[in-house]
């Protein structure tokens, strides 16, 4: 539990002390021993009632679902031959969420942006993005099953060997989230990558 959420539990606990202290001092004070029974009930009820806001404020500060993970990735160039370049995407996933992220495959696809392969109007749009000329096969990798733990990181490297006339090309990075289960949900990471 961060520092901050422990600070915001003991604020939550100060206010119910002090209603409660303010509702006994309006009452007259403490009560008499003849009604020690009614305040046992009473504070039977408060201890209750502070329970169940300490499990209400856990809930909402806490609350996570489904793990939450943070993708950043690196991409280098090397020429391989006369004709050939590697390309390489180091694609690093953070878990920075409370739960154990868990995933199965991920999937790397680079694409030629400049040159162009065709006049701009041929080429296929969907939903404002340009479908463009992939250059290599789809890199699938298996993870079988990555358990990452929360505050840890692991890499995953994706190579990809193009011609090298092409200038810029785009990278897609996709890692799916093996606790939802389907293999479309998860974090994704687009960017373009000018050639050195």
């Amino acid at each position: 539990m961060a520092a901050s959420e422990v600070l915001g539990f003991l604020r939550l606990v100060g206010l119910i002390i002090v209603v409660a202290a303010v509702v006994v001092y309006f009452n007259g004070g403490l009560p008499e021993a003849a009604i020690w029974k009614n305040w046992g009930e009473a504070a039977y009820h408060w201890a209750a009632a502070l329970g169940i806001l300490a499990a209400a404020y856990w809930f909402l500060v806490r609350r996570e679902t489904f793990p939450r993970a943070v993708l950043d990735v690196r991409v280098f160039d090397h020429p391989l031959t006369a004709r050939l370049l590697l390309v390489t995407a180091i694609a690093r996933i953070k878990n920075v969420g409370q739960r154990t992220f868990v995933a199965k495959s991920a999937v790397g696809r680079i694409q030629q942006i400049v040159p162009l392969t065709a006049p701009i109007d041929h080429f296929h749009q969907e939903n404002g993005e340009i479908h463009w000329l992939q250059l290599d096969d789809d890199r699938r990798v298996d993870l079988k099953d990555c358990h990452i733990e929360p505050g840890e990181d692991d890499e995953i490297v994706f190579d990809f060997t193009i011609d090298r006339c092409v200038q810029v090309v785009r990278i897609y990075i996709h890692i799916n989230n093996a606790t939802i289960g389907a293999r479309s949900v998860g974090w994704s990471w687009t960017g373009n990558y000018r050639i050195s």
